[in-house]
């Protein structure tokens, strides 16, 4: 929670005591935080939520890409919903938003991992492929999620950073629906895990 000490949030998330301040400190220098009589406050939470998809599509994921693979067979792809991901791998993007309400049909697999990506080969269903279907990034968030997918914010940054017209309307409908809210601002709480150095505001925060 953006009222706690810093020492709580550090702890909390996992990062350096002046990595917290740091970040809260360019947060109130950019009027995104403010203190009042009853702690910490985020203002305008929508803007600061696409400033940073902004920057995570243009500067962290371009660097996270682990590499591309495609599917074995058109059968393995048409049922990638049976493929079960090794431990330590989520998927992202388009995937992740079929799994969450059904309306978006996969064009492009993007997967986060914190696992060597050897271990997908392994299933059976994917092969390496540079111009393949399936993007592999590195997983950079230090807690797990409850499910086979990644955070809903990510998950909304992927759609809106791919330029489709479906899946944009695909991350609106996300954007939208009451139980992606909650886990968005289940992710606000952890700021600084998101946080990249660029030059504008990097994260998202509640």
């Amino acid at each position: 929670n953006i009222k706690k000490p810093y020492r709580e949030i550090k702890e909390q998330i996992g990062v350096s005591l002046g990595s917290v301040k740091n970040v809260l400190d360019e947060l109130a220098r950019r009027g995104f935080v403010c203190d009042t009589k009853n702690g910490r406050i985020i203002k305008d939470k929508k803007q600061l939520l696409d400033l940073w998809v902004s920057n995570y599509n243009e500067v962290l994921k371009p660097k996270l890409l682990v590499g591309a693979m495609a599917f074995r067979t058109e059968a393995n792809r048409n049922e990638w919903k049976n493929i079960a991901l090794p431990k330590g791998m989520s998927w992202g993007g388009e995937p992740a938003a079929n799994l969450t309400d059904g309306y978006l049909q996969p064009g492009i697999f993007d997967i986060y991992t914190e696992i060597p990506a050897a271990h997908l080969i392994r299933t059976g269903v994917v092969k390496q492929d540079a111009n393949g279907e399936i993007h592999l990034y590195n997983k950079f968030w230090n807690w797990e999620t409850d499910n086979r997918t990644v955070p809903a914010i990510l998950i909304y940054a992927d759609l809106m950073g791919s330029g489709n017209s479906r899946c944009l309307e695909a991350a609106q409908r996300l954007q939208s629906a009451p139980l992606l809210v909650t886990q968005l601002e289940w992710v606000w709480r952890r700021p600084l895990s998101w946080s990249v150095p660029m030059q504008r505001s990097p994260c998202c925060v509640r």
